[in-house]
């Protein structure tokens, strides 16, 4: 019975250094997540922080090119070219249309050449669909 009894301790004994051992690392484990997540939430901080200046960065920058004097010649630019275009372009087919068509062809071209130029016309007095004075 004392054998057994020995055994018995050396049993628990050897658990218990099992235990302790397993606990230990549980510690370890637990010590480095801890400092893990400091060093990210420092990290985080950091991050957002220069985030946060960028974009008041990006906002100036938009903010001075919106001050630009290209960009208003741009907007004109754009509005001739929305204008104007349909011009070249419809005096472009015409040419071609003239080069190919017969006679009767081309009056019925210049007379519905008539009707288009007049409504690129209204278009171009218009800026924005209001009418221009």
């Amino acid at each position: 019975m004392t054998d057994e009894i020995g055994q018995f301790k050396n049993e628990i004994n050897v658990r218990f250094a099992d235990i302790m051992s397993q606990i230990s690392q549980v510690e370890t484990d637990n010590m480095t997540t801890r400092a893990l997540v400091k060093r990210q939430t420092d990290e985080f901080a950091t991050v957002y922080s220069m985030i946060e200046i960028s974009k008041a960065n990006i906002e100036r920058l938009q903010k001075s090119l919106e001050t630009l004097p290209v960009i208003g010649h741009l907007q004109e630019t754009d509005e001739y070219l929305l204008k104007y275009l349909p011009f070249k372009i419809q005096n472009m087919i015409d040419d071609t249309l003239f080069g190919v068509m017969n006679a009767l062809e081309v009056n019925k071209l210049v007379a519905h050449e008539q009707s288009t130029f007049h409504t690129l016309m209204v278009n171009l007095k218009t800026l924005n669909g209001k009418l221009c004075k």
